[in-house]
């Protein structure tokens, strides 16, 4: 399938729980404050920013994970469209 411009459509499947939510802004926030909160209690500046820089460099990275690994076939997505109707 393809739009009028003969690139291939995309399809956009949202499978967002609570329970997953909020387990994944959990570990989010825990990382942030792990890596910068090591600096602030030692009063080292330097390595709360590093500690800010490298969760900047994890969720960009996390972000990119997600988009590589969430692509697939129409037939695919029909599949998993049907997995999801089932445990309803």
């Amino acid at each position: 399938m393809t739009d009028k411009d003969g690139k291939p459509k995309t399809v956009v499947i949202v499978d967002d729980r609570l329970w997953r939510s909020v387990a994944r802004d959990s570990y989010t926030f825990g990382l942030l404050a792990a890596l910068t909160a090591v600096g602030y209690v030692l009063g080292i500046s330097a390595l709360s920013w590093i500690g800010g820089l490298l969760w900047m460099i994890v969720i960009i990275s996390w972000a990119a994970r997600l988009e590589k690994s969430n692509r697939m076939t129409i037939a695919k997505a029909r599949a998993l469209l049907e997995q999801m109707e089932e445990r309803e």
